[in-house]
């Protein structure tokens, strides 16, 4: 009898940590990721990945593009979130207004590349060089620049100790 109880009251005990589990994990997957489909659109990244110039307002999302060859392409207000441009060439790229939150760029060239107002929350720029970039108005809070190359040219917001998160100035 007394197995009996303890098992009864185990069940009632263990269900509603099933549910809770459950939910946390279904709930939780849904706040991890905002947009769940990493659905970019398949000809924006063709283009990207030909090295297609006017890609303003493209749809990237979740795309590899590692070492694509972007140099000079206007991605004004593109869509870039979790894209993987790790190694690209993005030299003279317009990014204005671009929302790269979760882009990994560990290594791409961003000399001379224009990213005012941008969206770089959580972007990996580790080793990127930033020469000659244009970051003014941009948020770098939670960017990753360790070992990211800059120069006297490189324009970062008002504020923005760039020495202290790793940049290294040539």
């Amino acid at each position: 009898m007394t197995n009996y109880i303890k098992s009864k009251i185990q069940q009632v005990i263990s269900f509603p940590f099933v549910v809770a589990i459950a939910t946390t994990v279904f709930c939780g997957g849904l706040l991890l990721n905002t947009n769940p489909s990493y659905g970019n659109n398949p000809s924006d990244t063709q283009k990207a990945l030909q090295g297609g110039k006017d890609l303003r307002g493209a749809d990237l999302n979740g795309a590899d593009l590692n070492g694509a060859d972007l140099n000079g392409a206007d991605l004004t207000g593109a869509d870039l979130n979790g894209v993987n441009l790790s190694g690209a060439n993005l030299s003279g790229a317009n990014l204005s207004g671009a929302y790269l939150a979760g882009a990994y760029l560990a290594g791409a060239n961003l000399t001379k590349t224009i990213s005012t107002k941008a969206n770089l929350n959580g972007v990996d720029l580790t080793g990127a060089n930033l020469t000659g970039a244009d970051l003014t108005g941009t948020n770098l809070n939670g960017v990753y620049l360790t070992g990211a190359i800059a120069d006297s040219y490189t324009k970062f917001p008002e504020g923005f100790d760039a020495k202290a998160v790793g940049v290294i100035f040539k």
